[in-house]
C-alpha cells in the first residue's frame, strides 16, 4: 500500500499542512507558524508523528485514516513505499502561493467563500516558506517534483517567482506552476527556473470558456500564452514547457471543439495538451480512444472512466471479496475491499456540483443526487450506499481476524458516523 503522502508535502497559504488535496483536506497534519516564530520544518513537521504515522501504517498494509483514505484517488493498493528515500528525497511538494483568485470557478468558489477569514493568511508569506526550504536543504533533502497550485491563483502572490528560484537553487526539482492565465505576465516565468507552466483553458471561444471559468477572459489566456512563447524564443530558453489543460465537459467535447483546440495550441507554441475528465456536473462521457487527434503530445486523465461502475460489476466484486475471505486469503480480501470502496465513492460522486457537496457527502453519504445532478437514480445510489456500509462492516471484522483490533475500532467508529 502506498499513497502520495508517503514522501509528500502539501502546504496551504494559511500555513496548514493537510494530508492532500480533495478528501485529504479534512486531515490536518500540522500548521506552519506564519508570525515569525522559529521552527525546524524537517524535525517539527516532516519527521513528526503525524507524517511518520502515514508511512508506518502503509508499511503495515493499513490505511492511516480509515474512512478517509478509502475515498482518496491517490491511494495505490499495489504500490510500495521506497523507504531508502524517506530521509533524502521529497517526492513532491505542492504549495499554495495564494488562496485568492480573480475567477469564480464552480469547483473552487464554494470552498473559497466559506473559507475566507480576513484574519487568516490568504497569501503565503515568503519568510516562513524560506524556512521550510532551508530546513530541507540543511538536512540534505532533494526535491523530485514541485507544484505551485491550490484553490487560488498562484500569480497573485508577488513572491511567487522568488519562491521558484529559491526551491530550484536549494533543493532542485521539476517545478510546475498551475495558473488560470488571467494574471500578469512576467519575464521571471522564463528566468526563474520554472520547468513547466500549466494553463487552464477549457474552451476555444469566450462563451464556452467562461461557462466554467467564471469572470475569466479568454483573450487574456491567449495573450499570456503568446507572451511566454515569445520570451522563451527571445531568451533562447526551452523552459518552461507550456501545457494547456482542457477540462472535458459535455458542452466542449465535440470533435470540432477538440480539433480547433489542438490547432490553436499548435499555432501559439504550446508544448503539451492535457485533456482531463472531470467528475463534476456536466461531465463528459466520451471515451479518449475516440477523440480526433493530431497534436503531437496529448495526455489524458480519465478519472471519470475509473468512476464508472455498473450494478453487475458491483455485485461481482462483492462476491469476489467474500470468496477471498472464505478461502482464507484475508490480506487480499482486505485490499480488494478497500479498492472496492474507492471505486464506489467515485461512482457515487460522479456529477457532483461542488467541492462543498463532496465534503458533505464524505461525512454522511448524503444522496447528493438531490443537489441538481442525476448521474445515478436513487435506487442504484441506495444499492451502492449499502455496499459501502457493508464493506466497512466487513473490514471491521476482517481486521480483528488479522490481529488489528485498533484498526477495526476505527472502521467501526467511522461507520457509526456515516450510517
Amino acid at each position: 500500500m502506498r499513497c502520495e503522502m508517503s514522501r509528500g508535502i502539501y502546504l496551504r497559504a494559511d500555513g496548514r499542512l493537510p494530508c492532500y488535496c480533495a478528501i485529504g483536506e479534512s486531515i490536518t497534519l500540522g500548521r506552519i507558524p506564519l508570525n515569525g516564530e522559529a521552527f525546524d520544518f524537517v524535525e517539527d513537521f516532516y519527521q513528526s508523528a503525524p507524517f511518520k504515522r502515514i508511512r508506518e501504517m502503509q508499511l503495515m498494509g493499513l490505511t492511516p485514516f480509515p474512512g478517509i483514505c478509502e475515498q482518496c484517488i491517490f491511494l495505490d493498493m499495489e504500490g510500495k513505499i521506497d523507504t531508502a528515500l524517506i530521509n533524502s528525497e521529497v517526492e513532491w511538494f505542492q504549495w499554495e502561493p495564494s488562496f485568492l483568485c480573480m475567477l469564480d470557478c464552480q469547483w473552487c468558489s464554494g470552498l473559497r467563500t466559506k473559507g475566507f477569514n480576513p484574519e487568516k493568511n490568504h497569501v503565503l508569506p515568503f519568510g516562513p516558506f524560506r524556512k521550510i526550504i532551508d530546513s530541507l536543504a540543511d538536512r540534505g533533502f532533494r526535491l523530485d517534483k514541485g507544484n505551485l497550485c491550490g484553490y487560488g491563483e498562484p500569480t497573485i502572490n508577488k513572491d511567487v517567482w522568488e519562491m521558484v528560484e529559491l526551491v530550484k537553487k536549494k533543493i532542485g526539482g521539476d517545478i510546475l506552476l498551475s495558473t488560470n492565465g488571467n494574471g500578469p505576465f512576467s519575464e521571471k516565468i522564463i528566468t526563474s527556473g520554472l520547468t513547466k507552466i500549466k494553463i487552464a483553458i477549457d474552451g476555444i471561444d469566450q462563451a464556452i470558456y467562461s461557462r466554467y471559468r467564471k469572470h475569466g477572459k479568454l483573450d487574456r489566456v491567449i495573450n499570456f500564452t503568446k507572451s511566454i512563447a515569445k520570451h522563451k524564443e527571445k531568451l533562447h530558453s526551452n523552459t518552461p514547457s507550456i501545457i494547456w489543460q482542457y477540462i472535458l465537459f459535455n458542452y466542449n467535447d465535440s470533435d470540432e471543439d477538440l480539433l480547433r483546440f489542438q490547432k490553436i495550441a499548435g499555432d501559439l507554441g504550446v508544448n503539451q495538451i492535457r485533456i482531463v475528465h472531470t467528475r463534476t456536473s456536466n461531465y463528459s462521457s466520451r471515451n479518449p480512444e475516440d477523440f480526433p487527434k493530431f497534436f503531437p503530445d496529448i495526455i489524458y486523465s480519465t478519472t471519470n472512466q475509473y468512476s464508472q461502475m455498473t450494478i453487475e460489476e458491483g455485485a461481482a466484486t462483492w462476491e469476489k471479496i467474500n470468496n477471498l475471505k472464505d478461502n482464507g486469503e484475508l490480506q487480499k480480501a482486505k485490499d480488494e475491499a478497500i479498492q472496492f470502496l474507492n471505486r464506489l465513492y467515485y461512482r457515487l460522486t460522479l456529477g457532483i456540483e461542488s467541492y462543498q457537496d463532496h465534503l458533505l457527502f464524505a461525512q454522511g453519504l448524503y444522496y447528493v443526487g438531490l443537489n441538481n445532478f442525476r448521474s445515478l437514480d436513487e435506487k442504484t445510489f441506495r444499492l451502492f450506499k449499502s455496499y459501502i456500509i457493508n464493506t466497512y462492516k466487513f473490514l471491521a471484522k476482517l481486521h480483528v481476524q488479522l490481529g488489528y483490533d485498533e484498526q477495526s475500532e476505527k472502521y467501526t467508529a467511522y461507520l457509526n458516523r456515516i450510517s
